[in-house]
């Protein structure tokens, strides 16, 4: 008898939203998931309006919308019950009981846990101290957690004590960089430059510590070497306060 192959529920429990960087993990392993011999079908919830982004790699009926609130979750125990899964992952640092279906929890973000407090003004601290909790109700009764890196592994392990025999690491990993013919230098960027300048990349937060790229313009200055320096991210100022 052939072997069925496992049903995989990818579960994406938010505030609501996915950003681009959550939205681009998905788009990178739901690929390479449905290739695994070992994984037969996988259906992925994600909050309204988020559809889209996945449509074209799985069959309508695979691709569904989880609400948030009590009713939200509600509704979703009822639909995994129905399409009864081998396993549920959870990506991005919740988890909810849904009883005897082994299920599986991805730390995605450690700023909640390291970095609540710093230069975040006081909805901000709430907030990350509520996905704290989250985070660690996720890590301590979920089956397996996932780090992306040996420094939440060793967090996982020295901080919250969770048994490394439930803790799996798998790294993001990076693509292969494009075809230098496919590149094209932003028109914010002066063409003389050639290179010559730092780089970061990231939403200007204050736990991105952009302090420390400043530190190291500082030192470079120091050596007579003036580098520009050039920031590709956005800033939401109405709900941070940049201490630069």
């Amino acid at each position: 008898m052939s072997n069925p192959g496992m049903k995989v529920a990818i579960v994406n429990l938010t505030g609501g939203g996915l950003s681009y960087g959550y939205i681009n993990y998905l788009s990178e392993v739901l690929p390479r998931m449905l290739r695994h011999p070992r994984v037969s079908q996988i259906y992925v919830y994600v909050p309204p309006g988020f559809s889209q982004y996945f449509a074209g790699m799985l069959a309508p009926e695979c691709l569904r919308q989880c609400e948030g609130g009590l009713r939200g979750r509600r509704q979703l125990r009822l639909n995994l019950g129905r399409i009864s899964p081998d396993v549920v992952f959870f990506p991005g640092n919740q988890w909810m009981n849904l009883g005897r279906i082994p299920s599986v929890a991805m730390i995605q973000s450690m700023l909640p846990m390291v970095m609540p407090f710093g230069g975040n003004g006081w909805l901000d601290l709430v907030k990350n101290l509520v996905r704290a909790r989250l985070t660690r109700i996720a890590c301590e009764r979920t089956n397996r957690v996932i780090a992306i890196s040996n420094y939440v592994q060793e967090f996982l392990m020295n901080n919250w004590h969770i048994a490394p025999t439930r803790i799996g690491m798998v790294y993001h990993g990076v693509n292969l960089p494009p075809a230098a013919a496919t590149m094209r230098i932003p028109v914010s960027i002066p063409g003389d430059w050639h290179g010559k300048f730092l780089f970061t990349a990231g939403s200007m937060h204050p736990y991105r510590a952009l302090n420390d790229v400043l530190k190291a313009l500082a030192v470079l200055a120091s050596q007579g070497v003036r580098p520009p320096l050039v920031i590709a991210g956005g800033v939401d100022l109405d709900r941070t306060q940049l201490p630069y």
